[in-house]
């Protein structure tokens, strides 16, 4: 990327957090401001492939200050983002990196989205004993400490009205372990219909069940960090990306079933030339369907994100709090999704 391609622009879908976020050109990337304990963090996720598939794709980082680098491009597109953090974080001498990672609404037209805050702890190993008892107590008095979850806020896509319902911050704090389920619901009254509605759910239950057979396995902390919940918004483009997805499901099933049975009667005397020239044929075919789908939106994604005060550490054990946080969110978006409408 040269410096004149990079442009950045407010990131103006944040509903969680407090570091300011920009998006890089098209908004393909998101460069968020970060402390060392979060740049570590997904520098480490590498070792930990299972795990990392359930949070954002990382690309890299950004020294702001003092960079060093035979790139003149490098240094001036961290120049860049200094700057343009300077402009909205009052905070920025504190700021010296920035990473960069996977924007998780680019795939989608009208993204629903939600931040729910996983684990019962809410400080982290560098925290001083003021903010420990600060931060437990904003546990005790929200749905963490019993629940492993708290809703921080989440949007929800109109398309009669073109714009967003919001559940805003303050809502998230009024919530109590009554509330959360109704609360929860909520955040699936777009106006995409109810069959749809219902995949949504499905899915993000098979996801949350995946991510939960994950960190069973995991010795980590999760100190801080959130679920973040996106489906499409727009019932037309929702149901263009579910058939073009299905479309892709029968091409691919017809397409090994075809193949399996290709070399079920291939002759074994068949020259190397015409096996290879064979196999060309299909890796092009499997790039270009790759790459048809690549194009479309997407239905939803989950991932969970903000490592600011998260670690991996041999002998920790699981993060209780957060398996607790995750099997909750299963057996609420259970409920959920036995409600009479859904049926």
């Amino acid at each position: 990327m040269s410096s004149q391609e990079a442009t950045f622009q407010k990131f103006d879908r944040q509903i969680g957090g407090h570091d300011r976020l920009l998006s890089v050109n098209d908004g393909f990337l998101i460069v968020k401001p970060c402390n060392s304990i979060e740049k570590i963090f997904y520098e480490n996720s590498v070792l930990y492939p299972d795990f990392a598939e359930w949070i954002p794709k990382y690309y890299g980082s950004l020294q702001l200050q003092g960079v060093q680098s035979e790139s003149n491009n490098l240094e001036t597109i961290a120049q860049n983002v200094r700057e343009e953090i300077s402009s909205q974080q009052a905070n920025v001498t504190e700021v010296d990196e920035a990473i960069c990672i996977e924007n998780l609404i680019y795939k989608f037209k009208k993204p629903c989205i939600m931040d729910l805050k996983l684990g019962t702890q809410l400080w982290g190993e560098d925290a001083d004993e003021a903010k420990r008892q600060r931060m437990t107590k904003k546990s005790l008095e929200s749905t963490s400490s019993s629940l492993g979850i708290r809703i921080v806020a989440f949007q929800v896509y109109r398309k009669s009205s073109d714009s967003f319902f919001n559940f805003t911050k303050e809502d998230g704090r009024k919530t109590t372990t009554k509330s959360i389920v109704s609360d929860l619901a909520e955040f699936f009254t777009s106006e995409i219909p109810i069959d749809h509605r219902r995949i949504v759910i499905e899915r993000f239950i098979n996801d949350l069940e995946s991510s939960l057979r994950v960190l069973e396995k995991q010795e980590i902390r999760l100190i801080g960090a959130s679920l973040f919940f996106v489906y499409e918004g727009d019932p037309d483009t929702f149901a263009e990306a579910l058939n073009k997805e299905q479309e892709q499901n029968h091409e691919t099933k017809i397409y090994n079933n075809g193949y399996a049975e290709e070399e079920i009667e291939e002759d074994i005397e068949e020259e190397e030339g015409e096996e290879e020239e064979k196999e060309e044929e299909i890796e092009e075919e499997e790039d270009d369907t790759d790459s048809d789908y690549e194009d479309t939106y997407k239905i939803t994604d989950l991932k969970v994100i903000d490592f600011a005060h998260s670690f991996f550490r041999e002998g920790i054990g699981k993060d209780e709090g957060v398996l607790l946080g995750l099997n909750n969110t299963i057996k609420y978006f259970k409920q959920i999704l036995n409600e009479e409408k859904y049926h």
